[in-house]
């Protein structure tokens, strides 16, 4: 697959990633209200369906997610059953989590912050 970007776009693997850009089933689509050009979805702007190897569980805005294993996933089955996601907004605790090992990933460490891992 080539995509072509009319401009250069830092964001865009990081937007293919999101809910936004995955496969959705064109079925739940259209039983939740169809597609209409220029306007989004009702069901699609508030709901992820379940096309990759984790369901939503749990979801509070600004806050974090739970996650878990999709047992009707297609393809490998995820490792872990389970996955919890927080946003942490504080720069001291995203580099305290990052640096002791609470956080498998950790995301928006400043280049200072993350130098200072090594």
């Amino acid at each position: 697959m080539v995509i072509r970007l009319n401009a250069p776009n830092a964001n865009m693997l990081g937007d293919l990633a999101t809910h936004a850009g995955s496969i959705v089933d064109p079925a739940i689509v259209e039983a939740d209200g169809g597609v209409t050009a220029g306007a989004p979805n009702p069901f699609m702007a508030s709901h992820v369906t379940a096309s990759g190897p984790f369901l939503l569980k749990s979801y509070t805005p600004n806050q974090g997610a739970v996650l878990t294993k999709n047992p009707a996933f297609g393809g490998e089955a995820a490792k872990a059953d389970t996955i919890a996601v927080n946003w942490i907004t504080a720069a001291p605790t995203l580099l305290l989590q990052a640096r002791t090992g609470q956080a498998d990933v950790t995301l928006d460490l400043s280049k200072q912050a993350a130098a200072s891992l090594a």
